[in-house]
């Protein structure tokens, strides 16, 4: 049952974290893993930039 219990604080802590808060931790570790030329090069994954044509 300790699984269960560590799942439970996880559930409860996440529900008091803010949305801020989220990115801000997870800018903060992806720094830390990665540098900041890392993350950029991560982050620019899931940005496709716009491109097509919109008026179509």
């Amino acid at each position: 049952m300790v699984i269960g219990g560590v799942i439970s604080m996880i559930m409860a802590r996440r529900n008091t974290i803010s949305n801020n808060e989220i990115q801000t931790n997870g800018l903060n570790a992806l720094k830390e893993a990665l540098g900041v030329v890392g993350t950029l090069k991560f982050l620019e994954q899931f940005d496709s930039g716009g491109y097509g044509d919109y008026t179509a």
